[in-house]
Parts: structure tokens; sequence; C-alpha cells
């Protein structure tokens, strides 16, 4: 156990603690989406466990949600939904072509993850696993406050 373990722990609760915080005040579609990044982010942690232990049928069906997820993903940003409570960025909706196809790109690295689970090749679906997060980041760094 140790320090570590404790450390892991309370940065967990802090990054628990500031979605909660967030998601006060929001509703309809803003919260949804919020909501749905919050469950994408803790899928992709459970896919990465689940590849460290060769569970591949777990890593494929969680994979298949970020896949599906990430072809929702525009719909979820209508004009008009950037309350201030929102950590969407303006970018969003001056670029919404490069945001569909940001989004899109999620969806198809989702798609190679489930894929490469199915091979049942560890390797494989860990690096998967690291492009579905790359591709997050790069949206991140693009589209959010």
């Amino acid at each position: 156990m140790g320090i570590k373990i404790w450390m892991v722990t309370a940065i967990f609760l802090v990054v628990a603690g500031s979605f909660s915080f967030a998601h006060e005040g929001a509703s309809g579609v803003v919260k949804e989406r919020m909501e749905r990044f919050k469950t994408s982010q803790l899928l992709l942690r459970e896919i990465v466990k689940f590849a460290k232990q060769a569970n591949f049928d777990e890593v494929k069906s969680r994979a298949e949600i970020l896949t599906l997820w990430g072809s929702e993903m525009p719909s979820y940003f209508p004009p008009g939904s950037n309350p201030k409570l929102s950590e969407a960025s303006e970018r969003i909706w001056q670029d919404f072509a490069d945001f569909t196809r940001q989004a899109s790109e999620f969806a198809k690295a989702s798609k190679k993850l489930a894929q490469s689970a199915q091979t049942r090749d560890q390797k494989a679906s860990l690096a998967a696993a690291q492009a579905v997060a790359k591709s997050c980041k790069g949206c991140h760094q693009t589209y959010r406050k």
C-alpha cells in the first residue's frame, strides 16, 4: 500500500470532485455531454486496466461504447449550448467541421481499439488505447477552455 496508493486515491478524489462541481448547475445537452465525457474518461481507464489483465472482451465492449460516443459527439454541441459553466471552447462552433473531424478520428481510433481487442493482442490493444487517449488530448488542447 503506502504513499503511492494514497496519492492516487487523493488525485482521483480531487478529479472526481471537480467533475461533480463542474456538473452542478448544468442541464440539458450540456449536462449530458459532460456526463458522456466523464464516462468516456472512466471507460478509457478501465480499458487500460483490462488490457493489462488480457481481458479482451471487456476492452472490446468498452471500446465499442467509445466508438458510438465519437459518432454521436457532435450532436451534443448544438449552436448556443455553451453556458459559462461549460468547459467547451467557442472554437467548437467557430470551426465545427474540424471539431466533427476530430470526433470522427476519436471514433476511428476507438473502433481500431475494439478490433485490436478481437485479435487478443495485448501489445496492440495497449497501443490502440494510447492512440485513443492521444485523440482525446489533441481535441481537448484545441476545443476545451
